[in-house]
């Protein structure tokens, strides 16, 4: 991963985590996942002095 991905990051290892563990497998864990996902994209963001005004998808 680059260093805006980088798995240790909060937000990068909870996602590796989530699929570590079976998360995305099936859809019961969807919504936890896009949570996770949109954590990830604003760290990443972040790293580049970037940042989103929208939140997840409701």
């Amino acid at each position: 991963m680059c260093s805006a991905c980088d798995t240790g990051q909060p937000a990068a290892a909870a996602l590796i985590q989530f699929f570590a563990d079976g998360g995305g497998r099936d859809g019961s864990g969807a919504e936890q996942g896009a949570r996770l996902m949109w954590a990830w994209a604003r760290e990443g963001l972040a790293t580049y002095g970037w940042c989103s005004e929208e939140g997840p998808p409701s």
